[in-house]
């Protein structure tokens, strides 16, 4: 919740918690909730277990990545969606 906090206020948006993006959860349940938004953008914010577990299971189902797999903290995944559908990302590292 701090992490996104900032944003959150800055764009008068609530915060929700999200069970599938805690530390030490399972990532075939973070990309079933990727999968159920029905949004045209969010944010969300996890660990690096389940990071590294959802870009893996995302490169073993095809999907195209514009820069090579890393979760350093405080970097970001930009994830495309199509229909609920993770069809490409690119990974951002965190600010020098």
């Amino acid at each position: 919740e701090e992490t996104v906090e900032p944003l959150a206020t800055s764009l008068d948006l609530p915060i929700g918690h999200e069970p599938s993006l805690v530390e030490g959860g399972a990532p075939e349940h973070t990309l079933g909730f990727l999968h159920s938004l029905h949004s045209d953008s969010a944010v969300l914010c996890s660990h690096g277990d389940i990071i590294s577990g959802v870009v893996g299971q995302l490169a073993a189902e095809g999907v195209e990545f514009e820069s090579p797999a890393a979760w350093e903290k405080g970097s970001v995944w930009e994830l495309d969606l199509v229909r609920g559908r993770v069809v490409t990302g690119r990974y951002v590292p965190p600010p020098s």
